[in-house]
């Protein structure tokens, strides 16, 4: 009988390939407390704040890399306080708001420092 832990372990290294699926609960976390004000905890956006899940926001952004979002919210975001969060926050909120548009949990190993087209992540 061969052991257990070769298998688990190349399921842990799959799981951290998978940014997406794992920083689902963390980019959450993340967004509800820097973006909900501003863009609701639905993203349907505010009188603040323009959606972050639909077709306003793949109008503006499904053309764009992952890593151009990346940069933009990096800079920009929050409100008042811009480039405030760790790398990590970010890469958090950017994964948590394409899975809520409906990217594939774990996508295709996706990586939000990856310069892939948002669109293709959406498509899996």
């Amino acid at each position: 009988m061969r052991p257990a832990w070769p298998a688990s372990a190349a399921l842990l290294a799959l799981a951290a390939a998978c940014p997406a699926a794992a920083d689902e609960g963390a980019g959450r976390a993340a967004y509800e407390r820097y973006c909900a004000d501003c863009h609701h905890m639905e993203l349907h956006g505010t009188g603040h704040g323009p959606e972050l899940t639909g077709p306003g926001f793949l109008s503006r952004w499904e053309n764009h890399s992952t890593t151009e979002l990346l940069d933009y919210i990096s800079m920009l975001m929050p409100a008042g306080t811009p480039g405030s969060l760790s790398r990590a926050d970010y890469r958090n909120v950017l994964a948590y708001m394409l899975l809520r548009n409906g990217a594939p949990p774990g996508g295709v190993g996706f990586d939000p420092e990856s310069p892939v087209r948002i669109g293709a992540v959406l498509q899996g």
